[in-house]
């Protein structure tokens, strides 16, 4: 998309049709000028109805100055947007999000691979981010013995996560039947919750989507794919998987690994997974999308800015960088060190 180009000033409303229904994970919006998100409000069109209806727990967090990020959490999936309000007349543009791939390069095994000399058909390739070359299937797809039993393929998260929707390539060069009546397993962590089963009806496609409803509600570590165990056909063949949604993190984390801590003014609050953004605002001395970078008062660093820069550093106010203490300016005659202290 263009930021660059934005309505006129005279739409108060904007439709977008999604070409398949997806869970709304979270959209961000792009101004002409301040972020109007006061003056937006946010409707969808779920799959079984027609008529759009208001998201009922709207979460925003400001980006920038002309950015924001929606939120609608709902067990509904979306095939239709909607934004009404003065808001829409600033609007430049729309971005919705149904998560990040979050199977690439996790850890996958498979029943015994397809041995050939020229070819790796790994069950590693259909996390590779890489889809079916025609040219090179063996270097881009899994592909388990044609003898013995039926073929399976298995994914194992680093971390649990939350998975919104699914696309999986087949072969484009040949042999699309073997993925025919499919069976997708999504394993919960724990014994209380009930494993997400789909079955593919039979269709022969180059790629399947498979969007879970109702959504799949629980924290993912495993998934595995088998094939039509009623039919004569062993081989499993997938040429990518991509899995999406967002690194399940407790309140209070966010990031890839959830390896960040919020930095969010209500500290009771969860930030956005994705961005670590916060609807109530960065914590004191907190700014950036991500509430993670330090903006300290002059001679104070560290976390929430409680620590004092050395009187010794060099300079008015005794400057030193935000995050360690480090003297930015040197330090006072007969001083020496990072932080001017010995």
């Amino acid at each position: 998309m263009d930021d660059s180009t934005c309505n006129d000033g005279t739409t108060d409303t904007v439709y977008v049709k999604l070409d398949t229904p997806i869970p709304l994970t979270w959209a961000r919006l792009v101004f002409s000028g301040e972020a109007y998100k006061d003056r937006i409000q946010f409707y969808f069109t779920p799959g079984y109805t027609t008529q759009p209806i208001e998201c009922s727990v709207l979460r925003t967090a400001n980006v920038d100055a002309t950015t924001v990020d929606f939120s609608c959490p709902t067990p509904d999936t979306a095939k239709k947007v909607v934004l009404v309000g003065q808001g829409v007349r600033k609007l430049c543009s729309l971005y919705i999000s149904g998560g990040r791939n979050v199977a690439l390069k996790q850890r996958a095994e498979q029943s015994p691979k397809f041995e050939s000399w020229s070819e790796d058909w790994g069950a590693s390739n259909a996390v590779d981010g890489r889809t079916d070359d025609p040219n090179k299937a063996g270097h881009t797809c899994t592909h388990t013995d044609h003898k013995g039993s039926h073929g399976w393929w298995e994914l194992e998260f680093s971390r649990p996560v939350d998975i919104s929707s699914f696309l999986i390539y087949n072969r484009f060069d040949c042999c699309q039947e073997r993925l025919e009546k499919f069976k997708l397993t999504v394993k919960p962590g724990s014994s209380t919750d009930t494993p997400y089963i789909y079955t593919e009806p039979g269709d022969r496609k180059l790629t399947y989507e498979v969007v879970p409803y109702p959504p799949i509600r629980f924290p993912v570590r495993e998934l595995r794919f088998d094939v039509d165990n009623q039919g004569t056909n062993v081989i499993l063949t997938l040429c990518e998987v991509f899995v999406f949604g967002e690194s399940h993190c407790q309140p209070g984390r966010f990031g890839l690994q959830c390896e960040r801590t919020c930095n969010c003014a209500d500290k009771t609050e969860a930030c956005f997974v994705h961005s670590g953004g916060c609807p109530s605002g960065c914590a004191a001395n907190y700014t950036g999308q991500d509430c993670y970078e330090l903006d300290c008062p002059d001679g104070t660093y560290g976390d929430r800015c409680k620590e004092r820069c050395s009187d010794t550093c060099a300079g008015t106010s005794n400057p030193c960088r935000q995050s360690d203490g480090a003297c930015t300016q040197g330090c006072d005659p007969g001083y020496t060190g990072t932080q001017c202290q010995t």
